[in-house]
């Protein structure tokens, strides 16, 4: 089995890059999965993951994971990589691409982000769309990428499981009205409004903006995207992460919304 003990490394090296270096992953189209649940998980889907290696510190869990190409990492080394891999001694280099935007299918129901940054907010958001079985991630610009370390770790490693789409959101918003996929946008609403409609789609795009600007002008310019209004009198936002997957939850399953 490889062993790892030295910075000098090219494997090490390589594994620092991917884990900071977001246009190493793009090149590459490698990426970082740590800990030991999500690693198991990716090992034993049914899902399609392409595990280039696993990289251990403790050579009695070699054995475990023979078919992935283990390698001994010094648990001296892994304090310098990552606090999780430190502790639990596991971690997965996948490669895992961006799909084209062209092989967008042609029903959904769709997740976009536009301009969420916060990694936290991205994997929960993801997270939850897989759970409900969402189609597809479509993200824009200003948004964590979700095949980063960070993004994979908070979406439970759902990230890798589910097909990422990534491109400008008028190139999103011209891949959806191409097949008609009807579009939602969200926005705060401090004043009364009464629920009008008690709702359950199966072919929709539900696009979410960041807490700070909300969405990009380009959803707000078309006649026939549906506007849904949250409604507060106290606060001037919500968190995305949370209010998003509220809204995912309704929008699959049917319950009341303000319009």
């Amino acid at each position: 089995m490889k062993v790892i003990s030295s910075k000098d490394n090219p494997t090490y090296k390589e594994i620092k890059k991917i884990l900071t270096s977001s246009s190493y992953r793009k090149k590459t189209g490698l990426t970082i999965a740590i800990g030991k649940k999500i690693v198991d998980d990716i090992v034993t889907s049914t899902l399609s993951t392409d595990v280039k290696y696993i990289v251990l510190t403790d050579e009695k869990n070699a054995q475990l994971y023979e078919d992935f190409n283990p390698i001994l990492l010094s648990p001296k080394l892994a304090k310098t990589l990552d606090d999780v891999m430190a502790d639990q001694g596991i971690m997965a280099v996948i490669e895992k691409h961006y799909t084209s935007l062209e092989r967008l299918p042609d029903r959904g129901p769709f997740l976009v982000l536009d301009g969420v940054s916060d990694p936290i907010n991205v994997g929960t958001l993801i997270r939850t769309a897989v759970g409900l079985q969402y189609k597809a991630i479509l993200v824009g610009e200003g948004t964590a990428d979700p095949l980063s370390p960070k993004v994979i770790r908070s979406s439970a490693g759902y990230s890798l499981f589910i097909p990422i789409f990534k491109g400008r959101n008028k190139e999103i918003f011209k891949a959806l009205k191409e097949r008609t996929i009807k579009i939602i946008t969200t926005y705060i609403h401090q004043e009364n409004c009464k629920p009008t409609f008690n709702m359950k789609l199966d072919d929709f795009a539900l696009c979410l903006g960041s807490e700070g600007r909300g969405l990009s002008d380009i959803w707000k310019e078309y006649p026939d995207t549906l506007n849904l209004l949250l409604k507060s009198s106290t606060i001037d936002s919500f968190n995305v992460a949370v209010a998003g997957s509220i809204l995912m939850y309704i929008l699959k399953t049917g319950g009341e919304l303000c319009g």
